[in-house]
């Protein structure tokens, strides 16, 4: 049983394993016999290493795998046999469900995905599911002769029983969509131990937070897996509530936990939060000294993301992050010391003449720290900040766009039109909140050019939102002209009779009503934003004296705003429109129902 005093200097029992995620910037070999020595000296027992593509895979199914720069068996022994000098146990993560998009985007392995657009999740149902992930177990295997434990991932399983074949397999076999998670990880667990009896199987605990105890239980999960109990937030106990706790008690015999000392607070971050991680390690320790009497609490997993996934751009690298994985593990091997900075053993085994975070240390990489920190400063500036609001702005944008081309094709049902819809508008207030940020910086620079900059921006969302409006109205004729179309095909009396039913004065109403909220919000969006335009120019006229050409600009954007004010009282109009085509629409359909029972019954 696990130990853990938080008072007085307490420290954590249960093993301590460092999370080595190579999914980018890869370590190169040689970096390793040095980083090591280092993890040893501060307290690490292990590590956890998610090799993805950077593993030799071979063979015909699993030749394409791995990446140009993939290290080769020989660099995997030379790696192991550096950890073994140090005393550091190897558990290698294999991804077994979320997260696969290391294999998933190839083009030879698209038909395994559990939707065909996003590569992260595999289909757990498909045949050839199984047959993939034991490949790949068995070579991770083989080349870890000396492994006694195996993570399989599977958190964050985004899209779960979404795939045609998974709604009928789950609707025939009556199943949940958590029932089918748990069938796909026992599958995965039992061949791993039919082929592997020895091996310790630990995975991500995320998805059995919110099932059913009777659910684990019937499954026999808690007999299969160690699971591993994640959550980076600097106060862990108000999400990881007691009932969760309750839960895993009643089903697993022993549990692992883990922390995170880079890649947990956002995925563009380049320098290391120490704060927010130091204060997250502290947590863990009260949610252990809490908990400890009821569950056994194996080991900690410190982890390190490099990127959220192949998509992504990098997080802090290692060498930067290490002076706080320092002061993490430090603190869970008993450290008095919680200040930053304030501790003269980290000093020593870093070779840092002031505190670490400040990069005045000279351990194998601390170059590189050095240079992020001055990067850091140079970037934390005006600059800095306006090109993330255009780089923001930007992807809104192109965001906002897709979406009015995914309604102008629109030919779906309502229900549908109206998801697009609240997904248009969020992205119409969120690139109007980076503007009105982008303003602000203009305003306070008294910048010409970027005064005009934020004009354009808003001609740009008026545009937009102009062609939002357009794409709805659209979509709404073409939907009410099919439910038109529907209504006056003759077809047998009980396929009538099922349409009357379906399509009735309510529905109709509801339609139209529809339509005109619609309009009604759009419109107002576009009064507001012919608002900020005009303020924008007032700001432009009192400040930008140097700028050639203000009063022909005015006169334009006046003409604007003129044209805009029109729209608007053309669309107020449209309600009262609306309402009277609602009423020819209902005598339409109580002339059409007349008819039909008048041919019917006479």
């Amino acid at each position: 049983m696990s130990r853990v005093f938080v008072n007085g200097g307490g420290r954590f029992d249960g093993e301590k394993i460092v999370h080595l995620d190579l999914k980018g910037a890869p370590f190169k070999v040689s970096y390793y016999s040095k980083l090591f020595p280092l993890l040893s000296k501060l307290g690490a027992t292990g590590l956890l290493i998610e090799y993805e593509d950077m593993f030799p895979y071979s063979g015909s199914l699993l030749g394409n795998v791995p990446a140009y720069n993939a290290y080769s068996l020989m660099d995997i022994r030379t790696i192991l046999t550096s950890a073994k000098a140090c005393n550091l146990t190897v558990i290698p993560l294999i991804q077994t469900f979320g997260h696969m998009e290391f294999i998933l985007k190839l083009k030879e392995f698209k038909d395994l995905r559990e939707i065909s657009k996003y590569p992260p999740v595999i289909c757990p149902t498909h045949k050839n599911t199984l047959g993939l992930i034991m490949d790949m177990v068995d070579q991770i295997v083989r080349a870890h002769p000396d492994m006694d434990k195996l993570h399989i991932g599977s958190d964050e399983v985004w899209h779960l029983a979404e795939c045609p074949r998974c709604k009928q397999f789950i609707h025939a076999n009556n199943l949940t969509p958590e029932q089918l998670f748990l069938k796909h990880v026992t599958r995965v667990v039992k061949n791993i131990n039919k082929r592997y009896p020895k091996l310790r199987v630990l995975m991500w605990d995320d998805h059995f937070r919110t099932m059913l105890v009777e659910d684990l239980n019937k499954s026999k999960i808690g007999s299969l897996v160690e699971p591993v109990i994640w959550k980076y937030a600097v106060n862990v106990e108000e999400d990881l509530h007691p009932q969760i706790w309750e839960l895993y008690a009643k089903v697993f015999p022993k549990v692992w936990i883990a922390s995170a000392f880079k890649g947990a607070t956002g995925s563009k971050q380049y320098l290391s939060n120490a704060t927010h991680y130091i204060e997250n390690h502290k947590s863990w320790l009260n949610i252990v000294d809490n908990y400890k009497s009821v569950i056994k609490f194996e080991g900690i997993c410190l982890t390190g993301w490099q990127r959220y996934d192949h998509f992504a751009v990098l997080c802090e690298l290692l060498p930067v992050s290490l002076p706080t994985l320092g002061m993490c593990l430090r603190l869970l091997s008993g450290s008095n010391n919680y200040l930053i900075g304030n501790s003269p053993e980290l000093y020593e085994i870093l070779h840092c003449l002031e505190a670490p975070i400040s990069a005045k240390c000279d351990y194998y990489g601390s170059d590189v720290l050095d240079i992020v920190v001055k990067f850091h400063f140079l970037m934390d500036s005006t600059k800095y900040a306006l090109n993330t609001l255009r780089q923001d702005i930007t992807v809104h944008n192109l965001q906002l766009k897709a979406i009015i081309q995914d309604i102008n094709g629109f030919t779906g049902l309502l229900p549908e039109l109206q998801n697009l819809n609240s997904s248009g508008r969020s992205k119409i207030s969120a690139i109007r909140k980076y503007i009105d940020k982008f303003g602000d910086i203009a305003k306070e620079s008294k910048d010409a050019e970027l005064i005009q900059e934020v004009v354009s921006q808003r001609e740009q969302l008026a545009s937009s939102m102009d062609a939002f409006k357009k794409a709805n109205i659209k979509a709404m004729l073409t939907l009410e002209k099919s439910n038109k179309e529907d209504l006056l095909i003759m077809k047998d009396p009980e396929t009538l009779l099922k349409q009357r039913q379906k399509r009735n004065k309510e529905n109709l109403v509801k339609i139209s009503s529809s339509v005109t909220d619609q309009l009604l919000s759009i419109s107002r969006q576009l009064a507001d934003t012919t608002k900020r335009s005009a303020d924008t120019l007032d700001t432009l006229v009192s400040s930008s004296d140097n700028v050639v050409g203000t009063q022909e600009e005015l006169k334009v954007n006046s003409n604007v705003i003129s044209q805009s004010g029109k729209l608007l009282a053309k669309y107020g109009r449209r309600e009262f429109t609306d309402k009277i085509l609602m009423f020819f629409a209902f005598t339409f359909f109580i002339a059409c129902v007349f008819y039909i029972v008048q041919k019917r019954l006479f």
